[in-house]
């Protein structure tokens, strides 16, 4: 048994000094977030999210699904997942304005992972949601997402591939991950995988999974 408390435990002291702030998200900046909201929306396609069930694991404040409707995407069924229940509430509250149905859970994909699979999602984007886990915590989030997921997964993660100018860089809570390890457990689900590495000069990296 994986004990998934300290991954929490980064966001459980960010949403108790910042509330409903962009601080809770442990993001640098909402034009970042923006850009790896982007991608990930880009490599599983509009036709994955567009009168889909999707999943956002890790919703935090709820920002996916305000820039979802922003972009004019409109998934059938949003269900945006945090194990961190005040960080629901704020994102059910956040989004009480979204043109397309949707509803808020509480769960740990570590501890429960199998609760995911309940919900019958075509796709599950997740981001940020790996960044204070540890590797081999990380990988069985990897897998509850494809378990839970009939068409696509897509999710974003530091790599430890960084430009010379990027190493040794303080990421404070979040974990830097070997894209080729990242790309293996992938590629035990599906071959059909992207990956990128282009944006934010090589901070992040994103990958898409094709299912079915």
């Amino acid at each position: 048994m994986f004990d998934s408390e300290s991954y929490l435990d980064p966001y459980r002291k960010a949403v108790s000094e910042h509330g409903d702030e962009f601080g809770a998200t442990l993001w640098k900046s909402p034009e970042a977030q923006v850009t790896r909201f982007d991608v990930l929306l880009d490599m599983v396609g509009p036709e994955r999210v567009n009168g889909k069930v999707v999943i956002d694991l890790g919703c935090g404040r709820g920002d996916l699904p305000l820039h979802m409707q922003a972009r004019g995407m409109r998934p059938a069924r949003y269900i945006g997942v945090d194990a961190i229940p005040e960080l629901a509430a704020i994102a059910e509250e956040r989004t009480n304005a979204v043109a397309f149905e949707r509803e808020f859970a509480v769960v740990d994909v570590i501890r429960s992972p199998g609760e995911l699979q309940a919900f019958g999602a075509d796709t599950t984007l997740a981001s940020g949601t790996l960044n204070a886990m540890e590797r081999d915590t990380a990988g069985l989030a990897i897998d509850a997402m494809v378990g839970a997921s009939r068409e696509a997964v897509a999710f974003n993660f530091l790599t430890s591939r960084v430009p010379e100018a990027r190493r040794g860089e303080d990421t404070g809570p979040a974990n830097r991950f070997d894209p080729l390890w990242i790309l293996d457990r992938a590629m035990a689900h599906s071959p059909l995988v992207s990956f990128r590495q282009d944006h934010l000069s090589g901070h992040d990296a994103a990958v898409a999974l094709l299912l079915g």
